[in-house]
């Protein structure tokens, strides 16, 4: 039993990613980023071009420097591959935001394989099975692995990259390299945070084979990136002037980063940790319990730093030098300090926590039973974290009905201003505009106004700001009247149209 301990840890890893990434996948309300991210797939599969349906040309996305000229016809503030990888994804399944969803929820199942790959050929089978089931259960990996966003592709390509190298190298050292960087080059077309996978694998090639690099190996190395990046101009080829509209624009206002790094690693602790482990202001009740999840991470990082034995181990050591490096990237290079990146970056942690509790574990009799102790309250945390809201079924709940209601009170020729997560059961194809800035710049006015919840958040956002946009939003609220609510959703139809004249 003790010595298949760790096929039944990776077992039950599976398991539990399974059933979470379901319920979460089955029951979450859809947000913005998944309507942006797969509305070009569809109109790429059906259409053959990726322009974004119903994002405002004129509009933003969050930031106020980002131009989107010509979004509706070329998608470019992103890079493509998430969105081509779709259009093939709905091409053989058909399209809906559950099958958008579930391709994550595939990719997923990659990056725990490759995690396991990589603590196992760094360390042992059981901190490979104790890697994935921290990992399979950890509420950031599971939310993005249940969303219709390339996180967890990106993650999975790049965490598969690595394995490769680790797998490979023995064997025929330049095959691993190579293969390594197809796999991270395909991960940085899909996300440019990717690149932390590139600094990873440099770390563990300069410590594992310092003396089989040459210089004679950069041509090598670089084809995957030529391929990808050429594929890539050919698109951006199509429009260049909108593309460097788009994603220099999205490029821009990433916060304090290199030359900033106190500022930075300020908001890392507090807005990318602290807010999203259960510290925000916004979190109430049993979600203050992920603070114990951060404490284990920070822990287990401390631990392996702190122990000789597992410093002079070459494994664990260089597993330590790989997750300081990627620690120390997004700390000192990613200036968003978004939660959206924590898949990233919190198999590190994971790897971390697992050689900690492992080595744990070998102490004795005692201290095996606070190994015990520490997985199970990680599990127990989590996936509460991820049952609860699950159990709430915000999607059925909350935004099927209110999408219900516009399918029965409004006509083909009704316009609608609204969160672009309407497409997913209005279909792309309606007259519909996604605003946040609900026409400040534009002067439009729709016959329907859609309060999704993004949308009151930049409502929020704006108020707290004073801004001139906050004041439109007020006085243009105004010349509408409320005819549905609930706990998340709010529509408005414009006193003078036609549409008011219904009834409801």
């Amino acid at each position: 039993m003790a010595g298949r301990l760790h096929v039944w840890i990776a077992a039950l890893a599976l398991v539990l990613y399974v059933g979470l990434a379901v319920a979460a996948l089955l029951t979450r309300q859809p947000w913005c980023d998944e309507a942006w991210f797969n509305g070009p797939a569809l109109n790429l599969e059906t259409r053959g071009y990726m322009g974004t349906p119903y994002l405002d040309p004129a509009s933003n996305i969050g930031k106020t420097s980002v131009r989107l000229d010509g979004v509706d016809r070329y998608t470019y503030w992103m890079t493509p591959l998430y969105m081509v990888v779709q259009a093939a994804w709905f091409k053989v399944v058909g399209f809906g935001l559950l099958r958008a969803r579930l391709t994550a929820l595939l990719w997923g199942f990659m990056g725990l394989a490759a995690w396991w790959v990589i603590a196992r050929r760094l360390t042992n089978p059981v901190v490979a099975s104790l890697t994935i089931l921290l990992l399979g259960v950890e509420y950031h990996f599971v939310v993005r692995a249940t969303s219709g966003r390339m996180d967890v592709m990106c993650g999975a390509l790049g965490t598969a990259g690595v394995a490769a190298f680790f797998a490979l190298r023995e064997h025929g050292f330049l095959r691993a390299i190579l293969l390594a960087n197809v796999a991270i080059a395909a991960a940085v077309i899909t996300h440019p945070i990717a690149v932390a996978y590139g600094i990873a694998l440099a770390v563990a090639a300069a410590n594992l084979d310092r003396k089989r690099l040459s210089w004679r190996q950069l041509p090598l190395c670089a084809i995957p990136y030529v391929v990808a990046f050429g594929g890539w101009s050919i698109y951006v080829a199509k429009a260049p002037r909108l593309f460097k509209l788009q994603f220099l624009g999205n490029a821009t206002q990433r916060g304090p980063g290199l030359f900033q790094p106190w500022a930075a690693l300020k908001m890392e602790i507090w807005h990318r940790y602290a807010e999203n482990f259960g510290v925000a202001s916004w979190t109430s009740g049993p979600a203050r319990a992920k603070i114990l999840i951060l404490a284990l991470y920070a822990g287990g990082l401390i631990y392996v730093a702190a122990s000789r034995g597992l410093r002079s181990h070459g494994g664990s050591r260089l597993a330590l030098l790989m997750s300081c490096s990627v620690i120390g990237f997004f700390w000192l290079f990613e200036g968003t300090k978004t939660g959206l990146y924590l898949p990233h970056i919190l198999p590190w942690f994971c790897l971390m926590a697992a050689i900690a509790i492992d080595d744990i574990m070998s102490s004795g009799r005692s201290q095996r039973r606070l190994a015990i102790l520490l997985v199970t309250g990680a599990v127990a945390i989590q996936a509460t974290s991820i049952i609860l809201p699950a159990s709430r079924d915000a999607y059925r709940s909350q935004f099927l009905p209110a999408m219900k209601f516009l399918q029965q009170h409004t006509q083909p020729n009704d316009t609608i201003m609204s969160d672009a997560v309407a497409g997913f059961v209005l279909g792309f194809d309606r007259k519909i505009v996604d605003d946040a800035w609900f026409g400040y710049r534009t002067g439009k006015k729709m016959d329907w106004l859609v309060i999704t919840p993004t949308y009151a958040e930049t409502m929020d956002s704006l108020a707290q700001q004073g801004s001139d946009v906050s004041r439109h939003v007020n006085q243009l609220l105004t010349e509408y009247r409320p005819v549905y609510s609930s706990k998340m959703y709010r529509i408005y139809v414009r006193r003078r149209s036609i549409a008011a004249l219904r009834e409801f």
